[in-house]
């Protein structure tokens, strides 16, 4: 027998008399061939949607593993890896996670999209710069859903913290209601692109509206957001 279903804590769904709750589809897949066949079967089934994006898949280069939250770089090393970038044929630089206020590792600073001024005096524009000058588009990592308590957006409105058993994991701000601050945010860093990282329980469907029209905005289109 096989069973499947969304991972839920104790207590995190609870339903009133009369009311009804929709869980997420579950795909169960076979193949003889292993965890590759599986991966070709289920890229087949996206892929066949209407709304899937047709265009290339441009090729990335994502800063996480080259630098980690060490932002706090002479400029010349990002600088030069979007030159080897450009070099292997990449066509889009993405810089992860640590370009943001107080973020110097993973306790703190989501929730506050503002651009670290101690880390960046000059802003991102150098860099940004840099990479366009190279001919590849520039992308920033962003977590919408996410916050921390060691944020000034917790400490400003901690009503805006998801809560299970007492463990915060999400903001319903962020998500289901990005404000036009991200977006100035995004367009004075002249980021056209976000790669959001919402691969995780509390990312659900609202969220996800929330911040579709936020990254649309941002100067992408439609279904090419990460």
């Amino acid at each position: 027998m096989l069973a499947g279903g969304e991972l839920l804590a104790s207590g995190e769904v609870r339903l009133a008399e009369g009311k009804s709750y929709t869980s997420p589809w579950t795909y169960f897949v076979h193949s003889a061939t292993g965890l590759d066949g599986i991966s070709h079967r289920l890229h087949r089934m996206l892929r066949a949607r209407p709304h899937h994006p047709r265009s290339p898949r441009p090729v990335i280069l994502n800063t996480w593993e080259a630098v980690y939250f060490d932002h706090d770089l002479d400029l010349d090393t990002l600088q030069a890896l979007a030159e080897r970038a450009q070099q292997v044929g990449v066509e889009r630089f993405v810089l992860d996670d640590g370009w943001f206020r107080g973020r110097r590792n993973d306790t703190a600073g989501l929730g506050d999209w503002y651009v670290d001024d101690k880390v960046w005096p000059d802003g991102l524009h150098p860099v940004v710069d840099h990479v366009h000058s190279l001919g590849m588009r520039f992308a920033l990592w962003v977590e919408p859903e996410m916050i921390n308590l060691d944020s000034d957006l917790a400490r400003s409105h901690p009503d805006w913290l998801l809560a299970a058993s007492g463990r915060p994991t999400a903001s319903k701000y962020c998500a289901n209601g990005p404000d036009a601050r991200f977006q100035r945010r995004v367009h004075h860093g002249r980021a056209r692109h976000l790669e959001v990282d919402g691969a995780r329980p509390g990312a659900d469907r609202e969220q996800s509206h929330g911040w579709h029209p936020l990254v649309v905005q941002a100067g992408q289109r439609p279904g090419d957001h990460q």
